[in-house]
């Protein structure tokens, strides 16, 4: 699956020619369908916020040496 059409997948490789042959064996008996509209992709998954910082300083008492 891709959220791309094909005829702009060759941006994201280095060589067309052989793009175009892998495609061309892909899409010889593939049925194509184009979905229209917003991504269910990650509708359910959780969403965690986190806030960068400072770790604080461990004393010498604490560090494991």
């Amino acid at each position: 699956t891709s959220n791309m059409e094909p005829d702009k997948w060759v941006t994201f490789f280095n060589d067309e020619p052989a793009l175009k042959c892998a495609m061309d064996r892909f899409f010889d008996k593939a049925l194509l369908i184009s979905m229209k509209g917003r991504s269910y992709r990650g509708k359910y998954r959780r969403k965690i916020e986190v806030t960068a910082g400072v770790e604080p300083r461990q004393s010498a008492e604490q560090t494991n040496y």
